[in-house]
């Protein structure tokens, strides 16, 4: 059976049954839930990240001695690990300035060696 035939014959069975009075209505609704959802999903979506945000600052200020007692550990590790790396890639930078000087004197020596043999 083709898709239009199909359509036709469940729209004449809604029409005998009275179904098709019920039927738009629900259809128009939909489509007023659709079209709202679309136009109110882009101000819903900053309002509530506005109101989480505006929530979560109320709390911090308001717990703010708690907080700061539980993250200060917490923040000094973080530093003293930061201080570890910058550590770290000072000492990974100064060794690779002096692998690039050794080059470049091994280059220099050569093209001097190359330059008196001639």
């Amino acid at each position: 059976m083709d898709k239009e035939k199909l359509i036709a014959q469940c729209a004449k069975m809604m029409s005998e049954q009275g179904h098709a009075k019920h039927i738009v209505p629900g259809i128009a609704a939909y489509g007023g839930y659709l079209i709202g959802r679309s136009l109110l999903g882009s101000f819903i979506k900053p309002l509530t990240i506005f109101a989480v945000g505006a929530g979560a600052g109320i709390l911090a200020y308001k717990y703010r001695d708690r907080i700061s007692e539980k993250i200060e550990p917490a923040v000094q590790m973080v530093v003293e690990q930061a201080v570890k790396f910058a550590d770290i890639g000072k000492d990974f930078v100064q060794e690779q300035k002096e692998r690039l000087s050794d080059i470049v004197a091994d280059i220099k020596e050569k093209e001097e060696d190359a330059a008196k043999g001639q």
